[in-house]
């Protein structure tokens, strides 16, 4: 069973330096059994964060434009492929939006069972 980690940093706190690290650094991250979604899988990824997958689940709608916006299955398939086509053990995902748009126990428990 492969684990998932979402970095959830909040807005202003260094986390673009983090994602920008972990893109950069994507290759040593996989010798060490660690995927960090690049742009492969360009629907679930823009700027080396991964914003689309909190806004698929997100509590408000007006997020993202509606021709960019994916569902919460279409994500979740999208992050099951991924799984799916890398060896590493763990997936790591990081966005701000975790934090601030993810305001309901609701939203955040369909993310986690997805």
């Amino acid at each position: 069973m492969k684990k998932i980690h979402f970095h959830i940093g909040f807005e202003k706190t260094g986390s673009k330096s983090i994602q920008n690290f972990c893109a950069r650094n994507s290759k040593a991250l996989q010798e060490r059994g660690i995927y960090y979604l690049d742009d492969v899988y360009n629907g679930l990824v823009f700027a080396s964060t991964h914003w689309p997958i909190a806004a698929a689940y997100a509590d408000l709608p007006s997020l993202v434009p509606p021709s960019k916006k994916l569902d919460a299955q279409e994500a979740t398939n999208l992050i099951v492929e991924v799984a799916n086509n890398t060896s590493c053990d763990t997936l790591l995902f990081s966005a701000e939006p975790f934090s601030s748009v993810l305001t309901s126990a609701k939203k955040i428990v369909a993310m986690k069972k997805a």
